[in-house]
């Protein structure tokens, strides 16, 4: 996240100085968030088999190949291929093969008791490193612009050689990971469990002692999609799809990168201010995911997220309105502020 906060900054800004017509920049988002839904479903499906951290090794070998990329060529359609086959975040968020892999692996490793917390924390660390990555971005391309010889586009391609060594750290720390995190060894640990009930069962049986009916299954379910969920739980499940579907498509018209774009050519802020916004915005959002978990115990997940997207829905509803810039920024603030408890009471 600290990678994809550095260029979510300046995409759409990297494109205009490349003076592409805003139906290509559109065009160029809408193509990327495509390509990374494609390859995270893929790579997530294969994940399992092929094993979770390598999946994770892959993802980041194509962040530093695409980073690369854009760090080097100003061809469209070459930056375009590089953006949809590898690891760019069009809007700022984690829509690469990292984010589906990572929830997994500590849902797994967690508890229901614990669980909601240990996301929450994953949600505000994640917002945390977008907030410096983009406080990086913003300071460093007003550094380089302010040098002698440095133009604009020079110190983009700047920040996306930053995004390609990030790329390189992701790896190196991906081969730290332990085994833990792959389901063959979680479900060694079941089978363990299993075996160790089926020894007890087997000692109580030996002295005498009935088996209670209240003991638990010992043969392994058969894996079937969404087997072990029931009917009243996919009814809920598929409306909060729908309306996931619906905020989804809402947010794709606002993403950072475009916000961003529309308040550099409403407000020609320099780029160190465009990155101060931001990376408040994101600290904001990693603030307010910190309450979410008491909000919803206290409130409930739906009450909770109700009342936290209305207002955020509403900030941007109205975000095109003021011709102040501390009014818009503030509508922004709002927005950025209450979107992540949205997205967490999904999780």
């Amino acid at each position: 996240m600290l990678a994809y906060g550095t260029i979510s900054l300046i995409l759409a800004l990297f494109f205009s100085a490349l003076e592409f017509s805003d139906f290509r920049i559109g065009l160029f988002m809408t193509l990327t968030l495509l390509g990374d839904v494609i390859l995270s479903a893929g790579l997530t499906l294969i994940a399992d088999r092929v094993g979770r951290r390598k999946v994770l090794l892959g993802g980041s070998f194509l962040m530093v190949c695409s980073g690369a990329i854009f760090a080097l060529f100003e061809n469209f359609w070459i930056l375009l291929l590089a953006a949809v086959i590898g690891v760019i975040s069009a809007t700022g968020g984690d829509f690469g093969p990292f984010r589906a892999i990572e929830e997994s692996t500590l849902s797994s490793l967690t508890t229901p008791k614990t669980r909601a917390d240990v996301l929450a924390w994953y949600v505000t660390t994640a917002s945390v490193g977008s907030a410096v990555g983009s406080e990086l971005s913003g300071r460093l391309v007003s550094s380089l612009i302010a040098r002698e010889g440095w133009t604009t586009l020079d110190a983009y391609h700047a920040v996306f050689w930053v995004y390609s060594g990030i790329g390189v750290f992701n790896i190196l720390f991906t081969l730290l990971l332990s085994r833990k995190c792959e389901l063959s060894v979680q479900e060694e640990a079941e089978t363990e469990e299993s075996g160790t009930l089926l020894s007890n069962l087997e000692d109580r049986t030996e002295e005498g002692d009935e088996p209670r009916p209240a003991d638990p299954p010992l043969s392994k379910p058969k894996k079937v999609a969404f087997a072990q969920v029931s009917k009243e739980t996919l009814s809920v499940m598929y409306k909060l799809w729908f309306l996931l579907i619906v905020d989804s498509l809402a947010d794709g018209m606002v993403g950072y990168s475009l916000t961003v774009y529309y308040l550099d050519q409403k407000f020609s802020l320099s780029k160190s201010s465009l990155g101060d916004i931001v990376s408040i915005s994101y600290f904001l959002s990693s603030f307010s995911t910190i309450f979410a978990g008491p909000l919803a115990r206290r409130l409930g997940l739906i009450n909770t997220m109700v009342f936290t997207h209305l207002p955020s829905s509403a900030a941007v509803l109205l975000f095109p309105a003021p011709s102040s810039v501390i009014i818009t920024v503030a509508l922004f603030f709002l927005r950025t502020g209450l979107n992540n408890m949205v997205s967490l009471m999904l999780l």
